[in-house]
């Protein structure tokens, strides 16, 4: 029996995974990236660290990953699968960047911004020397955003294996 769409932990939307729990089965393990906002992802089962995958594949420290699962997604032979995405939440991102994420123009991303509605977005120092600076806005504050709007997947807390 197929399963439900599967959907980004961090920006919802359709990741390429098949529907199949037999297919599913056969990918546990394998990182991916969400097309759409850069996010990785895994299927997980009783053998997967989702942890450490992602975080050697987005090459950051396990610790300071951020990670979303799902409730089970299917089951293979008595096992339950899941769909953990992770993401680094200190990584920077660009306004160009975020209007892609959010489908939004820049300059309405800009204006949130100038606005105050993404927390921690630093200005280039350029921008002192009275030339034109951008905009950096951390993922956090990105995912705050998108948790204000709705848009976002449950967290479910994951904790590294012992």
């Amino acid at each position: 029996m197929p399963t439900k769409e599967l959907l980004c932990g961090f920006c919802c939307k359709s990741l390429s995974l098949p529907r199949q729990p037999d297919r599913l089965a056969a990918q546990a393990g394998q990182v991916h990236t969400c097309r759409h906002c850069g996010t990785a992802y895994l299927v997980a089962g009783e053998r997967v660290n989702p942890r450490s995958s992602i975080a050697a594949a987005l090459h950051i420290d396990a610790q300071r990953l951020q990670l979303t699962a799902s409730a089970g997604i299917a089951e293979v032979q008595g096992q339950p699968l899941f769909l953990v995405c992770g993401w680094d939440p200190h990584e920077m991102l660009s306004t160009v960047r975020v209007a892609q994420i959010l489908d939004l123009h820049r300059a309405t991303v800009q204006q949130h911004v100038r606005e105050g509605r993404f927390l921690g977005a630093l200005l280039s120092p350029a921008a002192a020397n009275g030339t034109r600076g951008f905009w950096s806005i951390p993922r956090s504050a990105l995912m705050l955003y998108l948790r204000d709007k709705g848009k976002t997947a449950p967290v479910l807390g994951l904790r590294a294996r012992p």
